[in-house]
């Protein structure tokens, strides 16, 4: 292989790495559906109680969030069950009467919730959860993914395109190795194909994202791409994984059929387990933050599958009240 520009001193190995791809063929996706405001069948919950006739400080103390378990298990309208692998949920107080572009001018209530997942050993479960009890997760000091460009969406997992991105530099690695930090080792249980909008040749109304299992659950289970955007089918064309936000209005998350997932950590002898991170907030009316600014409630969580009885089990262990942002 020939090297690129010297002073670069980087290999050479496909055009990729040139960004010279312009237009990907391999999906006729065009824009997404994203909406954080859409009650979704996959985002089994909700919040609605902005306390208007509340202070701000004991609305943010109030102990009145969602059951996460409802929003890792859900049910599609035909009854299958699903696990949610990782999902963004977020609700705002709507301001009537005023336009959305202006609505962060005023002071306005919000609530977000950041669920994750990863995979470990089976005899690390009551470990991790003991470790993990009292611990905050702010600062998403846990592993995620990292959204890859510059690579074609059916190039996931295998094509040399995104193979040259699937480094520890990249932030991508089967298990992430035991550390002072984390003491286990563990799976993040996702991947992010991402494509840039506003491209000159206008092939994209916008851009957008799609979730997909991490690239050695991808392998283990033996799945591969629907000809439908977001689905991921096994030989019996059954869907397994599935970001439904591509093809149906709402958040963006990564699904996985209940039951074949816990055949799969069954027959690996692996465990999976949930992180949940979340703020109760208030923003707006103005730059910075004043004299009067209520603070916020930061609430942490982890949650674990039973795959005998298929329950979800956990709790939020950490909830704090901040009053400075320290």
């Amino acid at each position: 292989n020939y090297k690129m520009i010297e002073r670069e001193g980087t290999q050479y190995n496909g055009p990729w790495q040139l960004h010279l791809r312009n237009i990907d063929p391999s999906h006729t996706v065009r824009e997404s559906q994203q909406s954080l405001s859409q009650q979704t069948w996959w985002q089994n919950i909700s919040y609605d109680n902005w306390g208007l006739d509340m202070d701000e400080k004991d609305w943010l103390q109030l102990d009145d969030l969602p059951d996460m378990r409802n929003l890792i298990l859900a049910s599609d309208s035909s009854g299958k069950s699903w696990l949610n692998l990782n999902t963004y949920f977020e609700r705002k107080q709507q301001l009537q009467h005023i336009p959305k572009e202006k609505q962060y001018s005023y002071r306005h209530r919000e609530l977000w919730i950041m669920l994750k997942s990863y995979i470990i050993h089976k005899n690390d479960l009551s470990g991790f959860i003991k470790w993990s009890s009292g611990r905050d997760y702010e600062g998403r000091w846990m592993p995620e993914s990292h959204e890859f460009f510059s690579v074609f969406y059916r190039e996931f997992p295998h094509h040399p395109a995104f193979m040259d991105q699937y480094s520890e530099y990249y932030g991508r690695t089967d298990w992430h190795k035991e550390t002072k930090e984390i003491p286990f080792r563990l799976m993040v249980t996702d991947d992010e194909f991402a494509e840039e909008g506003n491209g000159y040749d206008h092939s994209l109304k916008e851009g957008f994202s799609i979730k997909l299992p991490a690239k050695q659950i991808y392998t283990d289970m033996n799945v591969r791409s629907s000809p439908i955007e977001g689905q991921y089918k096994n030989s019996r064309n059954e869907i397994i994984f599935l970001d439904p936000h591509i093809k149906h209005t709402g958040a963006e998350a990564l699904l996985v059929s209940s039951t074949h997932f816990a055949e799969y950590l069954k027959l690996k002898d692996y465990a999976v387990v949930w992180t949940v991170l979340g703020e109760k907030q208030v923003l707006g009316g103005g730059p910075g933050r004043d004299e009067n600014w209520p603070g916020r409630y930061e609430f942490s969580g982890t949650y674990c599958l039973d795959i005998t009885t298929m329950e979800i089990r956990g709790y939020l262990h950490t909830k704090i009240y901040r009053i400075k942002d320290n």
